[in-house]
């Protein structure tokens, strides 16, 4: 995150700035690029308010974050005064936010504070995790004080997260953390406004949107390929995705582990290197949790150099994983394929290749010797090991045979 002093806009310098700063998520550029996804069309104003009690219309505090062009370019953060007769603080709401009313004595009214979102948010679309709290909040706080509401579009990110991703919960910091974003500091209006921001961000990179329309009004798309390796698995719901085989082997390395894929995969379909994961036992996903213990990474030759920090979301997200004592195997897909039992063309080793892995982690994979130690943890990779040999010796007895 880097910051920097902008000319905060005429309409909003009579307001008690908190946090004024430039934000720059991790892979952006200023040429309107998300993770190598031209988005110089993607123009929306993402706010979060916070309340002083259970009236929606106590707003006691106002976070704004801009993204012009596909990129973040300011966040902006405030405490407002709520008018006369909302200004009673709940123990509750206190406990989750941590304002009280000392705290915005001397803050602006909610006029100022209006006067200075219209202003930030242009005429652009507003975005809120969950907006028909902040877009009620926003109705009832102006309505409350004689004033008219912004007429901006407003859009929920917490419905589009709901539509376009499979997990357990969506929460603000759960579906942050799932998309491989920095820990921040929730209920904290500017950080929660910056989190729905980069969430928006890295959902439009994920579905190819370069606007909002596109985000959220997709047009109705052709029969999907399953040749094309974004389509079923990015489609489907994690129980929709191919189950583990009952009948497995326990001796393969993936029986009962997640494995999980990124990237473009050279050899076959995602679906169908899923349909092998299952058959071996493993169990498939759609991202890199605290579940995974296989990272299979699309388009990389044995012996690659794996650069996890500096790769895809889930590659930064399992470096992350890693860093804090989480096993997970790094795989390239000719591992993964002499795995499955299915030599690539280029595959004439007589011993197993190594993944060098790099980035600020300990995922550099350990010496043989070291996955016979005994210790119980150790279990799914001696039994990497021992398949990985076995299915080497049966390589080489076929050839001799020949």
């Amino acid at each position: 995150m880097a910051s920097g002093v902008f000319r905060t806009p005429a309409k909003c310098r009579s307001t008690h700035i908190l946090l004024h700063q430039e934000i720059d998520p991790v892979g952006r550029d200023r040429r309107g690029l998300y993770g190598g996804h031209i988005m110089n069309g993607m123009n929306f104003t993402a706010v979060d308010v916070e309340t002083a009690n259970g009236n929606r219309g106590s707003v006691c505090a106002v976070g704004v974050t801009a993204v012009r062009n596909g990129r973040i370019v300011q966040t902006v953060e405030w405490r407002v005064k709520p008018a006369t007769g909302l200004g009673a603080f709940s123990p509750r709401n206190v406990a989750i936010h941590g304002i009280t009313a000392e705290m915005v004595r001397s803050a602006d009214s909610w006029a100022t504070s209006l006067q200075a979102i219209t202003s930030l948010a242009e005429d652009f679309p507003l975005v809120a995790y969950n907006a028909p709290f902040d877009r009620s909040a926003i109705l009832q706080a102006s309505q409350f004080s004689g004033l008219e509401a912004p007429a901006n579009e407003f859009h929920c990110a917490l419905a589009l997260s709901r539509r376009l991703l499979a997990l357990d919960g969506y929460k603000l910091s759960t579906v942050a953390a799932e998309l491989g974003l920095d820990p921040f500091d929730h209920h904290r209006a500017g950080a929660d406004a910056t989190a729905c921001a980069q969430i928006v961000l890295s959902l439009a990179e994920r579905e190819g949107a370069r606007n909002v329309p596109e985000l959220w009004f997709p047009p109705k798309k052709s029969p999907v390929r399953t040749s094309d390796y974004w389509s079923k698995d990015k489609r489907s719901r994690i129980d929709e995705l191919p189950q583990p085989n009952p009948a497995a082997s326990p001796d393969h390395p993936f029986h009962g582990h997640q494995v999980i894929f990124t990237g473009e995969l050279q050899t076959c379909d995602r679906w169908d290197a899923m349909g092998l994961v299952a058959h071996h036992g493993g169990t498939n996903g759609q991202g890199v949790t605290k579940k995974t213990r296989y990272l299979v990474v699309g388009g990389s030759s044995a012996g690659a150099i794996v650069d996890l920090a500096n790769g895809t979301t889930k590659e930064r997200k399992a470096a992350r994983y890693i860093e804090l004592g989480q096993e997970i195997q790094v795989l390239t897909e000719q591992q993964f394929m002499e795995l499955v039992g299915r030599k690539s063309p280029s595959t004439q080793r007589t011993r197993p290749p190594s993944t060098r892995v790099v980035g600020p982690v300990r995922a550099e994979p350990k010496p043989e010797p070291t996955l016979q130690d005994s210790n119980s943890s150790q279990g799914p990779l001696r039994r990497l090991a021992r398949f990985i040999t076995s299915a080497f010796q049966r390589g080489q007895d076929r050839g001799s045979k020949k």
